[in-house]
């Protein structure tokens, strides 16, 4: 088993051209701003990952606070076989790697607060990998707080 992230980018919003290519609106090295306090919620961002799997049936994804603990949200994608030009020639029939490309949007998503998050990956729903750290900065953007 093999899950390799060679990308993981954070944006306003992900949308899908008719020919499966990605558009990436707003990308940012963070997530977008939010208030101040308790209860805080992201009005809309996007994440963008590639990947190469192998070996994998399922795919879980999720981001938490690295304060709180906190679960904003926990996706998971069933990795069905690729079509062959979509496969790497690995010489071993058994061992299939694929290019994954995930794109995901999310809206009104619960924080709990501003300040560091964790992007993760797991095949088991118990052991987490990191992905990459995701900051939600304090300041007026486009958050809102309850």
């Amino acid at each position: 088993m093999e899950v390799k992230f060679n990308s993981a980018t954070l944006c306003e919003e992900v949308r899908r051209e008719a020919s499966g290519k990605s558009i990436l609106i707003g990308a940012a090295p963070f997530g977008p701003s939010v208030g101040e306090g308790e209860n805080v919620k992201a009005e809309r961002f996007g994440i963008y990952l590639e990947a190469f799997v192998s070996g994998v049936e399922l795919l879980v994804i999720r981001l938490i606070s690295e304060d709180n603990k906190v679960e904003v949200f926990r996706e998971s994608f069933k990795i069905q076989k690729p079509p062959s030009d979509f496969v790497a020639d690995t010489k071993k029939e058994t061992e299939v790697v694929a290019g994954l490309v995930i794109a995901l949007n999310k809206s009104n998503s619960e924080l709990g607060k501003a300040g560091l998050f964790k992007l993760q990956w797991s095949v088991d729903d118990d052991k987490w990998g990191d992905i990459r750290d995701v900051i939600f900065p304090v300041g007026e953007a486009s958050m809102t707080s309850d």
